[in-house]
């Protein structure tokens, strides 16, 4: 018998921002197909799918505390579980979704995400929480701009033309997965410190000189790229990655995603000069898996 699909939410990759979030610097997140599923099953699954200790996890515990009873459901994940593309919070925002049955337009994405930072302070010991800007992004839909600070959301899909920024998945590649809790508990001490390194300012000013029009996206991108490398915050395959494809004809920015940049890599591209299928044929060489050929207009959670 067929299963039965009950809800679905895109993938996800950070354009701009990631770490500076930390600090509750603004972000812009781009939502990406295919998209993660869940759907009916008779066995119970919930329980047995995710890792007691994942956001998911721990939302199910904490239901099952309350004296809820958990819906029966498979988790479909079209990435293989590689990672790096939004799989930890698309679980909790679907999961979150199923037992409250309610949309996004009955729940904000902002209070979804003080839910899952709520969840996981109780377990972190002390350790630096993610942001959560991702899972809004996630719930919206689109290409999403959040400023943790103001708790800020706002769509900005209709400003600009996505259809030059390719984007390729790293994380399959051996040893280029950076698991994002060990990661954060590594930069705890400086997190803690609540005070705002000058770097992280440069981050935010370069995606402020983008939104306001003041630099190409590309140039965004390739600039906060050697911002976070400068910090030792640039994994050296992603480095790497970077580099060589900078020098391609018609590329005007390169830049990683997700812990140490290592998940994802984003290309921009000056349509009249760039070759795309040489593009991608030389980011497959290296191992890279085009994961958007410009990005499409993803539905937040359904």
């Amino acid at each position: 018998m067929a299963l039965k699909l009950t809800r679905s939410i895109p993938g996800k990759v950070f354009i701009l921002g990631e770490y500076a979030v930390l600090w509750d610097a603004p972000a812009v997140v781009a939502t990406v197909g295919p998209r993660f599923q869940v759907a009916a099953s008779g066995n119970g699954e919930w329980g047995t799918t995710f890792h007691p200790e994942s956001p998911a996890g721990l939302l199910a515990a904490s239901f099952i505390h309350q004296g809820r009873e958990l819906p029966a459901l498979r988790w479909i994940d079209p990435h293989q579980a590689v990672g790096g593309l939004g799989g930890s919070t698309a679980q909790f925002a679907l999961l979150f979704a199923e037992v409250f049955s309610r949309s996004k337009g009955q729940v904000s994405s902002v209070e979804v995400r003080r839910q899952y930072r709520e969840i996981l302070k109780q377990s972190s010991a002390g350790e630096p929480l993610p942001s959560g800007v991702d899972l809004v992004a996630q719930w919206e839909g689109g290409v999403v701009y959040f400023d943790p600070a103001s708790e800020q959301v706002l769509s900005i899909w209709d400003n600009w033309d996505w259809s030059n920024l390719l984007i390729f998945s790293a994380a399959h590649q051996a040893g280029r997965k950076v698991l994002t809790h060990d990661h954060l508990a590594g930069l705890g001490a400086l997190v803690a410190t609540k005070a705002r390194p000058q770097w992280v300012d440069a981050l935010a000013l370069e995606l402020s000189r983008w939104l306001q029009g003041e630099q190409s996206r590309g140039l965004a991108m390739q600039n906060s790229a050697e911002i976070l490398a400068s910090q030792n915050l640039e994994l050296r395959a992603a480095y790497e990655d970077r580099i060589a494809l900078s020098k391609l004809a018609g590329v005007t920015g390169v830049k990683g995603s997700g812990a140490l940049l290592a998940d994802t890599v984003l290309v921009e591209l000056n349509a009249d000069r760039a070759d795309r299928a040489e593009i991608i044929a030389r980011a497959s060489e290296r191992g890279l898996r085009l994961i958007a050929d410009g990005i499409s207009y993803e539905e937040g959670i359904q």
